[in-house]
């Protein structure tokens, strides 16, 4: 992820979001963050700090239960052109309830919660705004897309396993909502690619490359 602060561009992508039509930005302190295709935006391991906005199309979302369950969120399904994370984490600071990533190069207007919360707290149309963004959230929480079971099982050690590991078979599955034998199935795949190594019987640890 790259931070820029250039007025022009953070005006552009104000303007690209349509966020001067939604609530004012007199004195709020915006960046523009970019990423790569496939990088990691946001995850449950690092607290969120600002308020993102993308293009619905560039990014993948998935929701993460306290089970280590994992599920995708469909974007599409909201009909919704701009999605913003951390929405949640302005009314409860803390970890993402979300994990998301870049689908391709692409780039989020950026409004770090902590300078801005006291102006936030008192912008009427920011607060309709967030409400309009929780509310299709919560909406479609429900409409998870399928995720392979590599994408689950990489996403489950990366970021939910201890020490990015799995130290059973039969527990991860129920987790993961597969059957012991198809989860063998990708851990042998996963191994033969080195992408996780085999520690011992049931206990796999994902490769230092994957982190």
């Amino acid at each position: 992820m790259k931070r820029l602060y250039q007025t022009d561009l953070i005006q552009e992508y104000i303007e690209k979001y349509g966020i001067s039509q939604a609530f004012s930005c007199e004195g709020l302190e915006f960046y523009v963050a970019r990423y790569s295709a496939g990088e990691v935006i946001a995850s449950p391991d690092e607290e969120k700090r600002d308020l993102q906005i993308f293009l619905s199309e560039d990014i993948s979302l998935y929701r993460l239960q306290d089970n280590g369950g994992i599920y995708g969120i469909d974007i599409a399904a909201m009909e919704q052109e701009i999605v913003v994370l951390g929405d949640v984490e302005f009314v409860h600071p803390g970890m993402p309830h979300f994990f998301a990533e870049a689908k391709r190069d692409t780039a989020s207007l950026c409004l770090p919660i902590s300078p801005n919360r006291e102006k936030l707290l008192n912008n009427k149309d920011f607060l309709l705004y967030l409400l309009d963004s929780l509310a299709y959230k919560i909406s479609f929480a429900s409409c998870d897309q399928r995720i392979s079971l590599e994408k689950r099982l990489l996403i489950h050690m990366r970021y939910m396993g201890p020490e990015h590991a799995i130290y059973s078979i039969e527990e991860t599955a129920a987790v993961l909502g597969c059957s012991s034998r198809q989860l063998m199935r990708v851990l042998k795949k996963l191994a033969e690619e080195n992408k996780i190594v085999k520690v011992k019987r049931g206990c796999y640890r994902l490769i230092e490359d994957e982190l």
